[in-house]
């Protein structure tokens, strides 16, 4: 690596001073960056980053990262979206949570028991809300695909003898 002294002309173009704000050159790097990177990296970089907030509590920087990941990118849209659900059913954000835990639906799961999870949590979700026909619909689709898993037999029952009004 070359090292650049301090007079370097390259230095003196970069300068806060003579570019405008701050702002603007972070505004210009990302740019860059995004166009480096494409679609996918900006989305990993997102995802990343929307990880590493959650882990330091730092949910609603989670969940702008999060968002734009998963936006960005059909091959982030499954993983940021379900952990976004997560986030939001935790928060007690329910009708949100149920809006992520769909958009991460939308995708192939990337392995099945991931798919199977994010169904568990979309119709736990659901339960909660009382909303317990797309409750037990998702319940169902859960058991058809996965067999015997958790306690979705006895949601299954439970749900299907208060639809009945029994």
């Amino acid at each position: 690596m070359v090292a650049r002294r301090v007079d370097d002309p390259r230095l003196k173009e970069a300068s806060p001073r003579d570019k405008g704000d701050l702002g603007e050159i972070l505004e210009t790097m990302r740019g860059r960056i995004s166009e480096a990177l494409g679609p996918d990296g900006v989305a990993e970089q997102q995802y990343t980053m929307g990880v590493a907030y959650g882990r330091f509590g730092r949910y609603d920087d989670a969940k702008v990262a999060l968002a734009a990941s998963a936006s960005g990118s059909a091959r982030y849209r499954f993983p940021a979206a379900a952990l976004l659900g997560r986030i939001y059913r935790d928060e007690g954000s329910t009708e949100e949570a149920v809006e992520w835990f769909e958009r991460a639906a939308e995708v192939t799961a990337p392995t099945p028991d991931e798919g199977w999870t994010l169904l568990y949590h979309l119709g736990t979700t659901l339960d909660a809300r009382e909303e317990w026909t797309r409750a037990l619909a998702v319940f169902l689709e859960l058991r058809g695909t996965a067999g015997v898993y958790r306690d979705v037999e006895e949601r299954v029952a439970r749900l299907t003898t208060t639809l009945l009004g029994g």
